[in-house]
């Protein structure tokens, strides 16, 4: 886009309306537009999750979570929230299930072949996710990941990637596709 990162960028928008002298109609007219656009891409992104994630692999990830010995979530910076929804829907079917403190990810060393880690990164990857992916691979646990691209370098053949869309007309990632995934 031309901006030397995500603070130029929020700093301009910021500039922008603050500076953009319309009538109260009109900030309401925006806002609903933005409402419409946002609503209107979060329903195209959830019929798309069919075509990006196959039944198979969709039984795949619940055959691996059921079996698992424990269930770890990994989730850093605005995918932490995320983490925590997910864990309170586990936690009602199994009482195995551990969100990881973002800060203090030393519980890990514990990891064996028979746990099952969930990690969920999206743009910009959260270097502490994509860090321990290495780490959760040479352990031997089976490695799930939720994120936006199966394309990134950070992902192997080893894992099972969940992908779903998180583009948004704001300036914000949408993480309904995820929340629904969920």
């Amino acid at each position: 886009l031309g901006f030397s990162g995500f603070r130029e960028l929020r700093d301009r928008a910021r500039a922008e309306w603050r500076g953009a002298e319309q009538p109260a109609s009109n900030h309401v007219h925006q806002l609903k537009s933005l409402l419409e656009r946002k609503l209107l891409a979060d329903e195209k992104h959830l019929a798309l999750i069919p075509t990006l994630i196959s039944e198979q692999l969709l039984a795949d990830v619940v055959a691996a979570i059921s079996r698992g010995r424990h269930v770890w979530i990994v989730a850093h910076r605005e995918t932490h929230g995320l983490g925590l929804y997910f864990h309170r829907l586990l936690h009602n079917v199994r009482a195995e299930g551990r969100l990881l403190d973002p800060g203090f990810l030393d519980p890990l060393r514990d990891l064996t072949p028979d746990d099952v880690v969930i990690a969920c990164t999206f743009r910009p990857y959260s270097r502490q996710t994509v860090a321990i992916l290495p780490e959760v691979r040479s352990s031997g646990a089976q490695l799930i990941v939720v994120t936006d691209s199966a394309a990134q370098g950070f992902l192997s053949q080893q894992e099972m990637v969940l992908t779903v869309p998180v583009d948004s007309p704001s300036v914000f990632l949408s993480l309904v596709p995820a929340v629904f995934l969920f």
